[in-house]
């Protein structure tokens, strides 16, 4: 799921019964790319494999997560079927930020519409890249959290 991420396959090393695949994840935002983390995986041949990561992220309070390796704030997304304590909106921030910068934005709708409906109300300036696509339709009630990209 992690939005608009990349992972490129540094280095695959094999042994006797065993390897270890090395990755790094990238973000990318237009014609940006920021370092994301890193994943490495390791295996036998009898199954057994370990994945870590330095991908992760810490809850600053209801509506903000950061993501740690690189202080970049993750997005944060709202499903209609669910109530929420707190709802995150950023929009009068957005109209202060400098015209010559990029930034990845999570929108979140107070019904289900179509992708058609979606694409018809966002401006043609904006580039959409991502989309979370689920059924949460079975599901009402509270949330403590928003859901996050991964």
């Amino acid at each position: 799921m992690s939005p608009n991420t990349f992972t490129n396959t540094d280095t695959i090393s094999t042994g006797i019964l065993k390897g270890t695949i090395k990755s790094e994840v990238f973000k990318v935002i237009e014609d940006k790319v920021i370092p994301w983390g890193t994943e490495e995986i390791t295996y036998d041949l009898l199954g057994n494999f370990n994945a870590s990561s330095s991908t992760h992220s810490t809850i600053v309070n209801d509506t903000t997560m950061y993501h740690i390796p690189n202080g970049q704030r993750e997005m944060l997304f709202y499903v209609p079927e669910y109530k929420y304590k707190l709802y995150a909106n950023d929009f009068d921030m957005i109209k202060d930020y400098p015209n010559d910068k990029y930034m990845e934005v999570a929108i979140s709708f107070n019904k289900n519409y179509t992708l058609k409906e979606v694409q018809k109300m966002l401006p043609t300036s904006a580039h959409q890249t991502w989309y979370w696509v689920d059924n949460y339709a079975k599901s009402t009630g509270y949330r403590g959290e928003p859901e996050n990209g991964r």
